[in-house]
């Protein structure tokens, strides 16, 4: 912002619109951080978690801080979208399309965690899985956060998705 001072002020004709300008930049690459359904900031991918969701829908890629957040977005996204999905091990994705209104994922035997609880730890709470065996150890992992957790299809996530 400092920045945006001192260069107006070396053009003083100009020196306002491009102050406003910058000012309008930075504001937009602020959001950035933030998830566009929740508004939480983005976690970033660590060495040993994944955490960034992203959406791909016209041409125009979306990060989120959860699965559960881009498919609520997605049900209100027209036309087709790809969701991409950390699951519970680090590099392990899951892969999830809806093509003239018709959703599925990759792998076929991918099923999603879904754990009551607040979204301040949505990116815990609802995450896709790999398998059962990998379910179990998440759950044994993040136990104050997933203890009532639950497997679900992605029609059963589609359908909690607000």
């Amino acid at each position: 912002m400092h920045f945006v001072m001192r260069y107006a002020a070396k053009a003083p004709r100009c020196g306002s619109l491009i102050a406003l300008c910058l000012l309008l930049c930075l504001t937009a690459s602020a959001k950035d951080d933030g998830c566009p359904f929740c508004g939480q900031n983005i976690l970033k991918d660590t060495a040993s978690v994944d955490n960034i969701v992203s959406m791909l829908s016209e041409n125009h890629t979306d990060k989120f801080r959860c699965v559960l957040c881009a498919i609520a977005t997605a049900k209100a996204t027209k036309g087709d979208i790809v969701i991409k999905a950390p699951s519970e091990a680090k590099g392990k994705w899951v892969t999830i399309t809806r093509t003239n209104g018709a959703w599925s994922q990759e792998p076929a035997s991918a099923s999603f965690a879904y754990c009551p609880g607040e979204h301040a730890h949505c990116e815990v709470l609802y995450r896709a899985m790999s398998s059962e065996d990998g379910f179990t150890a998440f759950r044994h992992a993040n136990p104050k956060l997933c203890k009532s957790a639950k497997l679900f299809s992605l029609a059963e996530l589609i359908a909690r998705a607000e």
